[in-house]
């Protein structure tokens, strides 16, 4: 019963900081939108200026590059999570909540939850102009479910990662610049060229990198080709993402407020 009521305070606090977080994003629209547009204008980039001179084989560039895309989008929204979880650390937001009887894990999940609702407004927005732009997927229902998990769980532990390095950070420069740093990540990765045209140094990199694991998984769902083993790579890293993230942003964060 203990366990039960728990429960019910940590959904309940839960709830309320995603309402937080989201009347902040209603409030600074403008870079909630920058994190749509920044996408669509790298898409459209990539398929009409750059895509001509990329060798894909005989697939449509926007077919391969559409899974990328929506990496990046989710990369480029992060800034807005690792900027308000430091805003909220250096003007003394956080210390407001620890006088009142809020959740810890509670004041998190609230970043995390609020960033995946954004990210899903985002990619329904982003997938629907590739639409437009001629992104044609094979994807059975099956499939489309599990694009929607896998979108899910990367959101979920690569939000929580930003909330970690966000929590490092001592400004809200600094957690942006750190969040930067991994949005370039996915440039490095099968995102946008096939790793097999890199050289060889950055290819073993790009071949060995979560991203691409999660790429590749998201690829071959959208066309309705095999997934192989990068699926349950992709699990296993986003796992080990999420696990190594909440533990850390736990010690952090119990250091910062002795």
């Amino acid at each position: 019963m203990n366990i039960i009521k728990k429960l019910k305070y940590y959904t309940s606090d839960t709830n309320v900081m995603i309402k937080r977080n989201i009347v902040h994003t209603v409030r600074n629209l403008e870079s909630f939108l920058t994190t749509i547009l920044l996408p669509v204008f790298m898409m459209l980039a990539f398929v009409y200026v750059f895509g001509g001179a990329i060798n894909v084989g005989t697939m449509n560039y926007v077919d391969y590059v559409f899974s990328g895309i929506i990496i990046i989008s989710i990369a480029f929204s992060a800034s807005i999570v690792a900027v308000g979880v430091n805003k909220d650390f250096t003007k003394g937001v956080i210390d407001r909540f620890r006088t009142m009887n809020i959740s810890k894990s509670a004041i998190f999940s609230g970043y995390v939850f609020s960033s995946m609702l954004r990210n899903i407004i985002s990619i329904v927005i982003i997938t629907l102009i590739a639409f437009l732009i001629g992104f044609r997927p094979n994807a059975t229902f099956l499939d489309w479910l599990m694009i929607i998990g896998m979108l899910l769980l990367f959101i979920f532990s690569f939000t929580w990662m930003v909330v970690m390095t966000s929590i490092l950070a001592n400004s809200p420069e600094s957690a942006s610049g750190l969040s930067m740093i991994i949005v370039f990540i996915p440039y490095v990765s099968s995102a946008f060229v096939p790793p097999e045209t890199m050289p060889k140094a950055l290819r073993i990199f790009a071949q060995n990198q979560p991203f691409t694991y999660i790429n590749d998984t998201l690829k071959a769902l959208f066309l309705g080709n095999p997934v192989g083993n990068n699926a349950v790579l992709a699990i296993v890293w986003c796992a080990g993402i999420f696990i190594f993230s909440y533990i850390v942003a736990q010690i952090i964060y119990s250091r910062k407020i002795e």
